[in-house]
């Protein structure tokens, strides 16, 4: 989108609807205002005018309205947050930074369930029975339980009512093969002291729609199954327990295009593919199943003006994945479709990981002496994951130039399984301490600290030989201080500045068993840390009908983990068994790995939000978020090849061996290349925004209503090194129709999201897929690096934005 037609937008929308809100609800009264919005960012219950803090609420109401089933669809709501979605490591960003979920440091984004800190893949499953989501926007960790540097996402669920039995069933079908059931009662046990919920959801769909091109569909299903028991047996003590079972099962093909389609100098597909089409070439597709199991206890007491509150949390997180080898299908192509061994290729992934957290606080219910509050506290997590791989590489065995032709022949073809074991045990612990002076009745200073000590312990085996054992060790104190000022009833500004830091932790997916120091320095990750300034403010005006609120930011990091859009090439000597000496075969071959870079990063923007009452009828709602991260002077590693000139390859190609070898000291030397780089660290729009609508009006004695949300992205480089992964400017937009009982009673819409079925391109990989093989010589029967290389497939691998979705969705409360 062109920048005069930004700048249009945004004023007329600051005109017409202010700058951007916090929440779809409103008060529905005579006097038209808004309703109150309750949030617990700072761990307390607060008007979220009051807070100092850029935070946005997506509450119960509005996940149903607009028929959110799914995590990553809160990116649609919430502007400038991105989800990418994954089987094993999904993620989410926000403020100009990338977190790569495989660069073995925490996320960027930290994840809670009902205020205890859970893995991300526990929270992106599904979306059911939710009170509320709170995203929380800049450095969290001197209140919130693990320190995160861009923000924290915080999900509600719904709790039990004492004295009334009640409940209510969602009912979801459409036009893509998408089926949803979620429900949940609630039954008292004894008036005013205990009660249970019970809350299920089930859901069926064909994710983004890809096919093979035989025909297969993609397919998704989840069981989900939540019990809540809730018991108050005296005025000041109250006990939660919460048990999550979630069981997704995926089934999907990786969708492609024909690689000569963006680049017209890589040969033509035997059957051309286009992005329109959603198709899947390989003859594998991705298979995984799923279950993870939370429990969170919460106990709270209230003595002497004082409260102290006890948080329990256990995950295990089981996962098992069968990914294809070879997405573009290359090894279907002459001459190696004669070996059927190597055309259904495919890594197999058991990864179980149990997480346990503890936190107490103690707080204060009421100011000391009239004038300072505090909390303080002591928090442990330790995470403990077990990684099986069984790692499947391709073997071509041929007969030398000058045998039986005067070039190398292939005369078989075949995959060998190596069984890779990656274990570690992360330990941190920390105190933490918050105090607010209430200087006077309109002024309130805050500061926070939290110590933290880190300890993991790592080892990777392959084949049984242990071949990097890691011990990773640090101490850090991080600060926080906000200071704010309200000058009216109606209007709160304030100035924040907050510290973060991340562990390094290593990264794993290297399974090389001669490394050199530098891909061990790339594997083995410093600890990052940053500071932020943050400037805000929070309004009301028009007697209350309007909200306006707005913030500025500027955060700076040290040693930020950054990978490139593709993985790195490199110099991988796999394990191929023993020799009858025992001495260990080593298989030189080209390989592809994520590693990682510390560098500088610079990060500014801007978030706007409001909400507008019209009358009783109609709403406006728009939020708008500007973030701009810009690595400066760091130095990452790359695939610095056509030419080796310290810049990072746009010319798509892959490295031979040789070529490598060339640029490195040879087969003693890195084994990989590095480049100085000065550009973005985010690969995510530089702005986006969010405009939603509602207009009610009655027809036969119901309540009728349509509503609207339309996405705006802006353009996108991306990758700076892939020329071919550019995004345009696009938007999205959903509509819903429907009618609903004046008393919420039941409520039935129809609705249409991607309305213009929008087809953006918004992922596309530089080089076409390739397959790596090592190459034995059938007279010596050894590896020989002059026989080894690459498959190059006719397709490159891309990522499209969902596919139109018509759909009709009923509730009914009871």
């Amino acid at each position: 989108m062109k920048p005069r037609f930004t700048k249009t937008l945004i004023a007329t929308s600051l005109v017409a609807a202010g700058a951007g809100g916090s929440q779809l609800g409103l008060a529905q009264t005579e006097q038209l205002v808004l309703e109150e919005v309750i949030v617990s960012a700072r761990r307390r219950s607060e008007n979220l005018q009051d807070v100092p803090i850029s935070v946005n609420v997506v509450g119960a109401e509005q996940l149903r309205d607009l028929n959110i089933r799914q995590f990553d669809e809160l990116q649609g709501v919430v502007a400038g947050l991105t989800v990418e979605t994954d089987s094993i490591s999904p993620s989410a960003t926000l403020r100009g930074v990338r977190f790569d979920s495989f660069s073995g440091v925490t996320p960027s984004v930290a994840t809670y369930l009902n205020d205890a800190p859970v893995s991300q893949l526990t929270l992106t499953q599904a979306v059911f029975d939710i009170d509320q989501f709170e995203v929380l926007r800049g450095p969290q960790g001197t209140i919130q339980g693990l320190s995160a540097p861009s923000g924290a996402i915080s999900a509600r669920t719904q709790r039990p009512e004492f004295n009334d039995f009640s409940g209510y069933i969602d009912l979801t079908a459409s036009d893509t093969s998408a089926y949803s059931v979620r429900g949940a009662v609630t039954i008292p046990i004894i008036d005013d002291m205990l009660a249970v919920r019970v809350a299920g959801s089930w859901e069926e769909n064909e994710l983004s729609q890809i096919k093979s091109v035989t025909g297969e569909k993609s397919d998704y299903e989840h069981e989900a199954f939540r019990g809540s028991i809730r018991f108050e047996p005296t005025d000041n003590l109250q006990f939660n327990l919460m048990y999550q079972e979630i069981k997704p099962q995926r089934y999907e093909w990786f969708q492609v295009e024909s690689a000569s389609l963006a680049d017209s100098s890589q040969p033509t597909s035997d059957v051309v593919v286009r992005a329109g089409d959603r198709k899947a070439v390989s003859d594998v597709a991705e298979q995984v199943d799923g279950a993870y199991e939370t429990l969170v206890f919460e106990a709270a007491g209230q003595f002497f003006g004082q409260d102290l509150k006890y948080i329990y949390a256990d995950q295990d997180v089981t996962t098992l994945r069968t990914s294809p080898n070879d997405i573009g299908n290359a090894v279907s192509g002459q001459p190696w479709e004669n070996f059927p061994d190597m055309q259904n290729g495919a890594q197999g992934l058991n990864s179980f990981i149990t997480y346990e957290s503890h936190e107490l606080r103690l707080s204060s219910i009421e100011p000391l002496f009239g004038f300072m509050d505090y909390s303080m506290g002591y928090f442990t997590i330790e995470q403990v994951s077990d990684n099986r791989v069984n790692n499947q590489s391709y073997v071509a065995v041929f007969l030398p130039p000058g045998v039986a032709a005067p070039f190398a022949v292939p005369v078989a073809g075949l995959i060998a399984s190596t069984p890779i074991v990656s274990a570690s045990a992360d330990d941190e612990e920390s105190w933490f301490a918050n105090l607010t002076f209430h200087l006077s009745e309109a002024t309130e200073l805050s500061v926070g600290m939290r110590d933290i000590t880190y300890e993991q312990e790592g080892s990777l085996s392959v084949s049984g030989r242990v071949i990097n054992a890691s011990e990773l060790e640090d101490d850090e104190t991080i600060f926080s201080a906000s200071l704010k000022h309200n000058f009216s009833d109606d209007l709160m500004a304030y100035v924040s500045y907050g510290e973060s830091w991340r562990k390094g932790g290593t990264v794993v997916g290297n399974f090389s068993i001669n490394k050199s120091p530098l891909q061990l320095e790339l594997e083995n990750r410093k600890p990052e840390t940053s500071d932020s300034f943050e400037i805000g403010m929070r309004s009301d005006w028009l007697d209350g009908q309007l909200r306006l609120n707005a913030t500025a930011f500027y955060q700076e990091f040290e040693n930020y983990p950054f990978r490139p859009g593709e993985g790195v090439n490199y110099v991988n000597y796999a394990f191929g068994g023993f020799a009858p000496s025992g001495a260990p075969i080593v298989n030189p071959q080209v390989g592809s790995f994520n590693f990682v870079g510390g560098v500088p990063v610079e990060v500014m923007g801007l978030e706007l939000e409001s909400f507008l009452q019209v009358n009783d009828q109609w709403w406006i709602n728009l939020l708008y978020s500007y973030s701009e991260g810009e690595i400066s002077g760091g130095e990452i590693p790359c695939n610095d090849y056509f030419p080796n000139d310290g810049v990072p390859d746009s010319v798509a190609g892959t490295p031979t061996i040789f070529d490598i070898w060339a640029v490195t000291g040879g087969p003693s030397g890195d084994g990989l290349t590095q480049c100085a780089v000065d550009y973005r660290s985010n690969t995510a729009p530089l702005w986006t925004a969010t405009l939603s609508s509602e207009y009610a009006f009655q027809i036969a004695g119901m309540e009728s209503y349509v509503r609207g949300m339309w996405t705006l992205y802006d353009d996108s480089k991306n990758d700076p090194a892939n020329p071919l992964d550019d995004v345009g400017g696009y938007n999205i937009l959903n509509l819903y129709a429907g009618v609903r009982d004046s008393e919420g009673r039941w409520q039935a819409q129809i609705y249409a999201k991607n309305v213009a079925d929008t087809e953006e391109v918004i992922n596309r990989s530089q080089n076409p897929s390739v397959v790596g093989y090592t190459g034995v010589n059938a007279l010596t029967q050894s590896p020989d690096p002059t026989l080894g290389g690459v498959i190059v497939s006719s397709y490159r691998s891309i990522r499209m934005t969902p596919p139109r979705e018509i759909g009709i969705n009923i509730t009914y409360n009871f």
